[in-house]
Order: C-alpha cells, then structure tokens, then sequence
C-alpha cells in the first residue's frame, strides 16, 4: 500500500513536470530510489538490480 493516495503522487509528478519546462528539460531519468519512491512511491529498492524511472513532458 503506498505511504500516500494516487493524487499526491500525480501532484508531485506535475510539479516535477512544470519545473523541467521552465528549464526546457523534455525528458528526466531518475536513478536515485529515494527519489524515485518520493514522485511514484515504488519501493523497489534493490542493491543489485539496476532501477529507474522515466519522466517524459
């Protein structure tokens, strides 16, 4: 079960999204697990397997 309801995870996303086009960033790969946790609240968090995601405009 998530630490927090879809819509705060979407928020964070949209946030994220809204600061990559001030920027002029089309695309944001996330490596960090924390920070990936923190915008989708996937909690894989792995020594050995490598994880990512992908933040697309």
């Amino acid at each position: 079960m998530p630490a927090f309801p879809k819509e705060e995870y979407r928020s964070r996303t949209a946030r994220l999204r809204q600061q990559m086009a001030e920027r002029g960033v089309d695309t944001l790969l996330v490596l960090n697990e924390g920070n990936m946790n923190y915008l989708t609240g996937y909690e894989g968090f792995s020594d050995y397997v490598p994880q990512a995601a992908l933040v697309c405009q």
